[in-house]
């Protein structure tokens, strides 16, 4: 699903209207009843509803919400910001709640107008929609204020008003800070953000059928990925296969004391499906691995206790490198001999935890790094390799500039995984949960993608089908275990699970 800019969006609605011979009107009612129907869904009949409205277009989609709420029985009063304009469809949509309950209008034209939120009502943010492209001051800011000061819950639809498409803003702008926000067909990439989160809160989206042509005829680099964009990306098997057909998968990871992190990626590597896996350990990890995964075959080290001796690499369907390594100097030479050679072979490597820090610490190896690897850093291992950044809008720009310049793909890990490509695209994971934030959780994520690669996944869909399925797993432990305690040992129990659900019918977003 692309991600548009707030222009982007309003020549949208343009197209809706044209192709689908509607008036503006009529796609805001449209919109109106595809929010109204949300917010139902949130807030109890005992509440009483506040609805802000500004006096453009997310104001007008705020009258819409006012009216449908009440004829569904909800107490509503409407507080409308003064303002020496006003939409036509607002215009039109005022006039429409004044016929069927003009004692819920109210206008706010100074500050005294203002009205007391108790905690038991809930307010909606209609203020000012995505194209706003101005700080709030005065009147809508002490607004603004009063809101955020309230306990109340907080729904805002569009967008939290204040909030850019593309922006984080200052401390002290005025910005709503909602419990929900219900964006309009798509999020915009601010709502992404782990800085805005304290803007947008619990993040939802409604469709209301914008013209799709106009959508995949229009250029942009964002986008996110979906339970509809992993539909069929791994092929189905066909019943003569074998675990041949399937790659042959190395990974080169655990040191000792940490051979943990070898484990649960070997693990993860057999659950997506690898047809075969070689790791390579220290010779005190020997015992453990073959304990724990018998189902790995392992290649010994000369050292007893890291990583020194490259592997020969040659008859490997895929690799991967990082996991537990440490970062010793002889370790950093072998990973640095590892990627070098890959790079002779031409074949992209997974390279994630100390194998990212090494490369963090040897900055010159970033440039022989075989194309299209992949790699699959936490925020404190991206600014180790790529430098420092003010904010994660800063290090998206890194991601895509990085990605073009060296062809490789970024993984950057967290809330909504951002997926860079060399051709400087950038998407947005929609699955996963706080509960995944675990120890082990990135080196399952290493073992997903290395096996998705042996199945012969281009480099891309890998990527972003290894960090969904990865996601859709840690998900799925959570509705049966809860969403504290899970441990990356529970992810891994729903790989296999997390891929078929996949295979199943597409489903609209």
């Amino acid at each position: 699903m692309k991600i548009l800019t707030s222009q982007q969006t309003h020549q949208a609605d343009a197209a809706t209207i044209k192709a689908q011979h509607i008036t503006s009107e009529e796609l805001m009612e449209r919109a109106g009843n595809a929010l109204a129907t949300k917010i139902m869904s949130l807030v109890s009949h005992r509440m009483t509803v506040n609805v802000f409205c500004g006096p453009g277009n997310n104001g007008g989609d705020g009258l819409v919400i006012a009216r449908l709420l009440h004829n569904s029985g909800y107490d509503i009063n409407v507080y409308i910001l003064q303002s020496n304009h006003y939409s036509d469809d607002f215009t039109a949509n005022r006039n429409k709640l004044v016929k069927c309950s003009p004692e819920s209008i109210h206008e706010i034209s100074s500050f005294e107008d203002m009205p007391s939120l108790p905690p038991s009502c809930a307010i909606i943010d209609a203020l000012f929609g995505s194209g706003l492209n101005r700080k709030i001051e005065g009147l809508a800011e002490y607004v603004i204020e009063k809101i955020n000061s309230s306990k109340a819950i907080v729904i805002a639809v569009d967008t939290p008003s204040g909030l850019g498409d593309y922006a984080i803003p200052d401390e002290d702008d005025a910005v709503i800070r909602a419990t929900h926000t219900i964006a309009v067909e798509m999020p915009f990439v601010s709502m992404l953000l782990p800085e805005n989160y304290r803007y947008t809160g619990n993040l939802e989206t409604v469709s209301i059928n914008l013209d799709q042509k106009f959508i995949n005829q229009t250029y942009t680099p964002f986008s996110l990925y979906n339970i509809n964009s992993a539909r069929n990306v791994l092929p189905i098997r066909s019943k003569f296969t074998h675990k041949g057909t399937f790659g042959h998968s190395l990974l080169i990871a655990g040191s000792y004391g940490k051979a943990g992190a070898a484990i649960l990626a070997c693990k993860a590597c057999h659950r997506a499906g690898t047809g075969l896996l070689t790791v390579h350990v220290p010779q005190k990890c020997v015992d453990i691995m073959q304990i724990a995964t018998p189902e790995t075959m392992v290649s010994i080290d000369d050292s007893d206790f890291r990583f020194q001796n490259m592997p020969d690499l040659e008859r490997f369907s895929a690799i991967g490198i990082g996991p537990g390594l440490g970062t010793a100097p002889d370790t950093q030479e072998a990973v640095i001999k590892t990627i070098q050679k890959a790079f002779e072979l031409g074949k992209p490597v997974v390279i994630d935890a100390d194998a990212l820090n090494i490369i963090g610490l040897n900055k010159n190896t970033i440039s022989q790094l075989p194309k299209n690897s992949i790699l699959t850093p936490h925020i404190k291992e991206f600014d180790r390799v790529f430098g420092e950044s003010k904010n994660n809008l800063e290090r998206i720009e890194k991601i895509r500039h990085n990605t073009k310049h060296y062809s490789i793909i970024i993984v950057l890990k967290g809330a909504y995984s951002v997926v860079g490509l060399p051709d400087g695209t950038i998407s947005f994971n929609t699955s996963g949960n706080p509960a995944m934030a675990t120890a082990g959780s990135g080196d399952v994520l290493t073992g997903i993608i290395t096996a998705l690669l042996a199945q012969k996944l281009s480099p891309e869909d890998a990527a972003r089908y290894g960090v969904f399925i990865h996601g859709t797993a840690g998900d799925m432990a959570a509705n049966e275990i809860g969403n504290c305690g899970i441990t990356a040992q529970d992810i891994i129990k729903f790989i296999p699970q997390a891929v078929e659900y996949t295979k199943k019918p597409e489903i609209p977003f």
